[in-house]
């Protein structure tokens, strides 16, 4: 499974939507951060989203939401030298994550 990455600009968002709702019902806007991090979680698993309006980046409508998370899966590129896994012991590597300035990043 990839790793999910929240930049500190995505959670600020997240911060955002809640106290925007907290006027009003703040089970509205716990509701909300709710279903966006489901979604993104959703999203480590496997990549459901578009491609996205800035070059780069994906994107994915949150359900029930006039929210939208837009995010990256980066490339890794490889020398020649580098190997999916251990020589000899069968035991994948680690990828590197990569923070996006346009939300969550998944590797």
């Amino acid at each position: 499974m990839k790793t999910l990455v929240w930049t500190s600009a995505a959670r600020a968002d997240l911060d955002g939507i809640a106290e925007y709702h907290a006027g009003t019902d703040d089970r509205i806007g716990e509701m909300l951060v709710g279903r966006i991090e489901e979604a993104a979680a959703k999203l480590a698993r496997y990549d459901t989203g578009r491609p996205g309006r800035v070059v780069g980046t994906r994107e994915k409508s949150v359900a029930l939401t006039a929210h939208i998370i837009v995010y990256e899966i980066p490339t890794i590129c490889c020398s020649s030298s580098a190997s999916s896994t251990r020589r000899g012991t069968g035991r994948k590597t680690q990828s590197t994550i990569f923070p996006s300035p346009f939300g969550a990043t998944a590797t």
